[in-house]
């Protein structure tokens, strides 16, 4: 069974990194993103006051770096 169509637009569904970002280079940038994403909810969650904001930071925080990953 296909992914249809479709999915031939988007290679199949398969994220793969830029042509000019090895596999070093893509571990590297994936290991970044995680790195601030874990830091943003650190540092919401250390805090009894922010704690309850963690959500909200985790959405803007994800949709920050996947655009800015993206690019």
């Amino acid at each position: 069974m296909g992914l249809g169509s479709g999915a031939d637009e988007v290679n199949g569904a398969v994220t793969t990194p830029a042509p000019g970002v090895g596999a070093l280079g893509a571990v590297a940038i994936e290991t970044a993103l995680t790195a601030v994403l874990l830091g943003v909810l650190i540092a919401f969650l250390s805090s009894a006051r922010s704690a309850r904001w963690t959500p909200l930071a985790a959405v803007g925080a994800l949709t920050v770096l996947i655009w800015a990953a993206a690019r």
